[in-house]
């Protein structure tokens, strides 16, 4: 077997292998931070990612600033009359970065 043919087929296989799957990222409670966040959620989200906030309701009141949107990501939440993102007077609640 033609040992540059090999190596040029272990790079392939080992590139496809490295390809990122997108996530879903459970929001589980209403804390403004901390684990099971809105806020933790965004941190921890790459490219591509889904958070699913689907299974909380209530109000999210923001007490550490603005939340940071750093990716492109899909936040599905369960609905403008069951959970709410209050920012607390802040002039701004969600900052989109880039994308």
């Amino acid at each position: 077997m033609n040992t540059r043919a090999a190596a040029i087929g272990l790079s392939f296989v080992c590139a496809v292998s490295v390809a990122v799957q997108a996530s879903i990222l459970p929001v589980t409670n209403t804390n403004d931070n901390g684990p099971g966040s809105l806020r933790q959620a965004l941190l921890n989200a790459n490219v591509g990612d889904t958070i699913d906030a689907t299974g909380i309701g209530g109000v999210i009141t923001l007490t550490s600033g603005e939340l940071l949107v750093n990716n492109s990501v899909t936040i599905n939440g369960s609905g403008a009359d069951l959970l709410v993102v209050d920012g607390n007077d802040a002039g701004t609640v969600f900052r989109v970065m880039s994308m």
